[in-house]
């Protein structure tokens, strides 16, 4: 039972920590035909998503969680830590999707 509701909140956590991505990819077909200046304006729609990154360390210690318990119970845990070290990649500084401001 405990492996159930670890495993949801992995699921449910990780695909939540995704929405931003996703937000993002979807918008650039539009974004890509803008001027610079109408583009750094549009993207101060997303001044208030940073707060998805208590989502996105909910995802990670969810992961963390699932690929310990698998472990503990001598289950093949490979792809459980694949996706806690991906989560933990998508956390660092040099993955940030702001835009550059090079002028």
């Amino acid at each position: 039972m405990a492996l159930r509701l670890i495993q949801f909140l992995a699921i449910m956590l990780t695909a939540l920590a995704l929405v931003p991505s996703g937000t993002h990819l979807a918008a650039l077909p539009n974004k890509m035909a803008m001027a610079q200046a109408a583009y750094f304006i549009a993207q101060q729609i997303y001044a208030g998503w940073a707060l998805f990154g208590i989502v996105l360390f909910g995802a990670l210690a969810a992961n963390l969680a699932h690929t310990i318990v698998l472990c503990r119970l001598g289950r093949s845990f490979g792809y459980a830590l694949a996706s806690f070290l991906r989560l933990l990649l998508l956390t660092s500084p040099s993955s940030s999707s702001g835009p550059s401001r090079q002028i």
